[in-house]
């Protein structure tokens, strides 16, 4: 991540926690420090698979895969 994205988010993130505490709009605040949370996290998961993936640790497998049939059993597993 380049430091003026990270400098973006941290000043977001600022300005966020000073409303939380602050401002009449507490509950906006703290659903959007949330959503920063959990893109962050899942940014951070992102990062250490490549790093297991580039150190060895996991090893990628080439397949093919039948779009139709993968989404069909996504659908009917979540109860649709």
């Amino acid at each position: 991540m380049s430091c003026a994205i990270r400098s973006y988010h941290s000043q977001r993130l600022a300005s966020a926690a000073h409303n939380w505490r602050t401002g009449p709009s507490a509950k906006r605040a703290q659903e959007m420090m949330e959503r920063q949370v959990e893109h962050l996290v899942r940014l951070v998961d992102d990062l250490l698979e490549v790093s297991r993936v580039s150190h060895g640790k996991i090893e990628l497998r080439k397949e093919r895969l039948d779009l139709a049939l993968s989404s069909i059993a996504r659908w009917t597993s979540t109860g649709n």
